[in-house]
C-alpha cells in the first residue's frame, strides 16, 4: 500500500490537499491510505513509529517548521519523499539540503500536487522492481527485474544475464542458488534446474527437458523433476499477468 502524509498547521489546506491528492491515487488504481496533520508535532511522534513514502510537509507551521521535520525524517528514513509546500518562494534554497523530490506552490497546489504524485510514482515503480547486486570485483550493479533474464551457477560461481545477453559475475560466496530463488521468486523468477533461475517474462515455451527463451531461441536446461512445478509456476504468473 502506497502511504501519503500531508502536514499543514491550516486544517482546511489539509483537506483541499486530501481530495486532490486522492483523486489522482484513485484515477491510477493506487491502493493507498492518506493521513493529514495539521500538528507538526504530533506528526514528528508519529513518525517514530510509521514510514509514509511521500509527504507533504507545509514549511511555515509554528511548532516545528517544515525545514525542522525534514532534518529529522531524513535521519529516521533517508528512503521517504519529500514535497515542500509553501506561499514564499525564498525558501527554496534552505530546504534544498534535505533532498525534497519537489518544491510546491501553494497557489498551484491543484496543477503541482498531482504532477508531484504521478512523478514520484514513476520513481516509486522503478525502484520498486529494482535491486541491488554485488559483483565480484567489488562493485555493485542495480538490476531491474524487467531486464534480469535469468541467473545461473557455473561450478562455484553464480552470474547474471541480461536481456542483452551480457553476463555478470556476482560476488564469490556473496549469495547462493537458494538465497537468489528466494530473493527473486516475489519478481517472477522460477527455478526450473538445480543451476538455472529463470525471469518468467523471458520464456518462450516448455518442453519436456529445456525451457526455450526469446533470447534468440536460446535453449536452457530444465529439470524433469521440477518441470510440473515449474509448469504450474509459469501459468500462475501469466494468468496474474493477464488479469493486470
Amino acid at each position: 500500500m502506497f502511504r501519503l502524509a500531508i502536514v499543514d498547521d491550516e486544517e482546511f489546506l489539509t483537506r483541499q490537499y486530501q481530495k486532490t491528492a486522492a483523486d489522482v491515487l484513485h484515477a491510477l488504481g493506487i491502493d493507498h491510505e492518506i493521513r493529514t496533520f495539521s500538528s507538526s508535532r504530533l506528526f514528528h511522534e508519529i513518525c517514530q513509529n510509521e514510514k509514509f513514502d511521500l509527504v507533504f510537509l507545509d514549511i511555515d507551521m509554528p511548532e516545528l517548521s517544515g525545514i525542522d521535520l525534514a532534518a529529522d525524517l531524513r535521519m529516521m528514513n533517508k528512503d521517504t519523499g519529500i514535497v515542500f509546500v509553501s506561499a514564499h518562494t525564498h525558501f527554496v534554497f534552505e530546504s534544498i539540503r534535505y533532498s525534497p523530490f519537489r518544491y510546491i506552490r501553494k497557489m498551484y497546489s491543484e496543477i503541482e500536487i498531482p504532477e508531484a504524485i504521478r512523478a514520484f510514482l514513476r520513481k516509486y515503480e522503478a525502484e520498486r522492481n529494482s535491486l541491488i547486486l554485488d559483483l565480484e570485483n567489488g562493485k555493485k550493479i542495480t538490476v531491474n527485474i524487467f531486464t534480469a533474464a535469468y541467473f545461473y551457477a557455473l561450478r562455484h560461481d553464480l552470474f547474471m544475464c541480461n536481456y542483452q545477453k551480457e553476463s555478470f559475475r556476482l560476488a564469490f560466496r556473496t549469495y547462493t542458488m537458494e538465497q537468489l530463488e528466494e530473493m527473486m521468486a516475489p519478481f517472477g523468477f522460477i527455478r526450473i534446474h538445480k543451476s538455472y533461475l529463470v525471469n518468467y517474462r523471458c520464456i518462450y515455451q516448455l518442453q519436456t527437458d529445456y525451457a526455450l527463451l526469446t533470447l534468440d531461441g536460446e535453449k536452457l536446461p530444465m529439470s524433469r523433476r521440477r518441470a510440473p512445478l515449474v509448469r504450474e509456476r509459469y501459468r500462475i504468473l501469466l494468468r496474474e499477468e493477464n488479469d493486470l
